[in-house]
């Protein structure tokens, strides 16, 4: 909520080991973009993919699966609305297993270009993970593109996060 008086805390009951603490940073929601693979604004759907709700940590109601077939003909493209250019933090996240795809190919299409990142669903399930910082012009060019093209097991789509960062140009100091 607005004001002060919200808290966190973090505590060392229960671990065994050190605990150390460096920052927290809290990120205003209005300077965010959440788009889940089962909505339909702004999300291309290339390919047969099936909804899944059989591995927990997904965001929103399931995540799609390649089914490991049909490899080099699937694709997700998230196509966000960025109201506001600058640049943005891209995350993306994905529910893990033994039997996921270890070199997943994610494009993310920026101002400046495409750049080219691959992931391992094997680990990380169930969290935010960054992509990268980019900067994106207003509008819905920018995008980000998931796809199971030369993967070897199950490819999972889930959603894909926008994150405005503030970048203070200290040049002249």
């Amino acid at each position: 909520n607005q004001g002060n008086t919200g808290t966190l805390e973090i505590s060392n009951t229960g671990t065994t080991g050190n605990v150390v603490v460096d920052a927290v940073k809290f990120v205003p929601t209005t300077n965010e973009i959440i788009q889940d693979a089962q909505n339909t604004s702004g999300i291309t759907i290339t390919g047969s993919w099936a909804p899944g709700t059989t591995t927990p940590g997904f965001y929103g109601t399931d995540y799609l699966g390649d089914g490991d077939s049909a490899k080099g003909s699937k694709s997700v493209r998230f196509s966000p609305l960025i109201s506001q250019a600058g640049y943005y933090e891209v995350f993306t996240r994905w529910t893990s297993g033994d039997n996921r795809a270890n070199e997943v190919p994610i494009e993310i299409v920026h101002s400046g270009g495409t750049t080219s990142v691959s992931v391992d669903q094997r680990n990380n399930g169930g969290r935010w993970i960054s992509l990268g910082l980019y900067n994106f012009n207003a509008g819905s060019a920018g995008n980000v593109l998931i796809s199971n093209a030369g993967t070897q097991g199950h490819v999972v789509v889930d959603a894909v996060r926008f994150v405005r960062q503030v970048i203070l140009d200290n040049s002249a100091a």
